[in-house]
């Protein structure tokens, strides 16, 4: 493990195994590579470590049983965990297809219910076009007979007036009529 610190231009490495043994470099000449040297560093003396083991006190039979019996132990651990890997995973696909099709379900009601929804909107509007349309055509209607009425009573009443009428002396200042009154000649 290792953590870095930094201190105005300068980057500070050092190894939490050994806290009194630092590097400091300038920073810009810090670079991935001279992390790869650390790394190789730190695989050697774990190769230097597992050699030491091999050759060992103990005799070499016994360290290859020990060597053989960690290894089938790890391959052993290694293969539960994979098979765990395998029964989460499979777990996880199936929650995620099942959500999956959740997901497709309430989206297609969704999109059936806005069909829906809209579908009857339009109906509404149109029913309610038809009844404005009648509406608007029953007034118009009523409204025509109501001027006709109206101008049939005018002309009634004016072919009324012009039967029982007295003839006027245009001269008259009480004549009602304007003297240049064509459209009712004065007989």
């Amino acid at each position: 493990m290792s953590s870095f610190h930094k201190y105005s231009d300068y980057k500070v490495f050092s190894f939490n195994y050994f806290p009194n043994c630092s590097i400091i470099r300038p920073e810009e000449t810090y670079t991935f590579i001279e992390e790869e040297k650390i790394m190789g560093f730190i695989k050697g003396v774990l190769v230097g470590a597992a050699l030491g083991l091999l050759f060992a006190p103990k005799s070499g039979k016994e360290t290859r049983e020990d060597i053989a019996k960690k290894y089938d132990d790890s391959k052993r651990t290694a293969g539960e965990y994979a098979d765990k890997a395998k029964v989460k995973s499979g777990e996880m696909t199936q929650t995620a297809g099942e959500a999956t099709e959740n997901i497709k379900i309430t989206l297609s009601k969704t999109a059936q219910d806005l069909k829906e929804q809209l579908h009857h909107a339009s109906d509404e509007i149109r029913k309610e076009a038809r009844e404005l349309k009648d509406e608007v055509r029953s007034t118009a209607k009523e409204a025509a007979d109501e001027v006709s009425d109206e101008v049939n009573k005018a002309s009634d009443d004016m072919s009324d007036s012009d039967d029982t009428a007295e003839p006027v002396d245009p001269q008259d200042p009480t004549n009602p009529r304007d003297p240049i009154d064509t459209t009712h000649p004065v007989s």
